[in-house]
């Protein structure tokens, strides 16, 4: 769906999409925040790509993020987050890609290689 006409905030209906393994929605002009829930309570735990990439999200980017184990590919460049990068990210074994550039974070983030 990424480079679409979509716009607004993230669709809360995505988060009860269980069996979802790839959310793309880069470029599709997304503003608003991430839920504060995206990876708790079963949403999204199957996910093994998430591209949010060249929109216009804002705000922390949600601890709950570090629930969704699976994720293999994370791409949250380009948008408007702040705040320190949450430390749950590291429970995220699987992870090969984390893209967190151009945006307004603070904190370090080790350089993932494989």
């Amino acid at each position: 769906m990424s480079s679409n006409n979509l716009s607004g905030p993230i669709p809360r209906q995505i988060l009860n999409i269980t069996s979802l393994r790839q959310l793309d929605l880069s470029n599709v002009s997304l503003n608003g925040c991430l839920p504060k829930d995206i990876c708790s309570h079963n949403n999204l735990q199957r996910l093994k790509l998430l591209s949010l990439g060249s929109n216009k999200l804002e705000g922390d980017i949600p601890l709950s993020l570090g629930q969704c184990t699976q994720l293999e590919s994370v791409d949250l460049s380009w948008n408007n987050f702040g705040g320190n990068v949450p430390r749950e990210i590291g429970n995220i074994t699987q992870l090969k890609e984390l893209d967190l550039r151009y945006n307004n974070l603070k904190g370090m983030v080790l350089s993932l290689y494989y």
